[in-house]
């Protein structure tokens, strides 16, 4: 999982990763469509000082879990993920047990769960939010290879 530090281009930016287990899947589904210009002109303020903070305190815990964690609290913090949006996907967390985490991020839905539930939660993420779900298989560069 790449963890920007630093912002910027590939020769400015610092970036280092945390290492995932192999049976990791990431759900993505569509939500909305942001430009990067469109989201910094409306949420810069929210984005630096909770980024900020969230960036902090995954830096105290290096895990998945904390990085899910913060995603998901960033994500509400900012309106990034609608309250709606943010009740729904926690009762399917709680229904559907290998929901390990989930955050919104430029109105994509990140879910990450195992390899042998990906294809049902892709199907019941669909079902709910009407969007077609991609699964993707987390590989050791850091980038993110569709699941055939």
């Amino acid at each position: 999982l790449p963890i920007r530090l630093k912002p910027g281009s590939p020769t400015h930016a610092r970036v280092d990763s945390l290492s995932l287990e192999h049976d990791i899947r990431v759900v993505t589904l569509p939500l909305k469509t942001y430009t990067t210009r469109e989201m910094l002109s409306s949420k810069k303020r929210e984005f630096m000082t909770y980024g900020e903070v969230a960036l902090s305190r995954f830096l105290k815990n290096p895990s998945l879990q904390t990085f899910l964690a913060e995603a998901r609290e960033f994500s509400i913090k900012t309106g990034l993920m609608k309250p709606a949006e943010a009740l729904k996907l926690e009762r399917l967390k709680a229904e559907y047990g290998d929901v390990l985490g989930y955050f919104i991020k430029k109105g994509i839905l990140v879910a990450f769960t195992r390899r042998a539930s990906a294809k049902d939660l892709a199907c019941i993420l669909e079902r709910e939010f009407k969007s077609k779900a991609h699964v993707h298989t987390p590989v050791w560069s850091g980038i993110i290879a569709s699941y055939p």
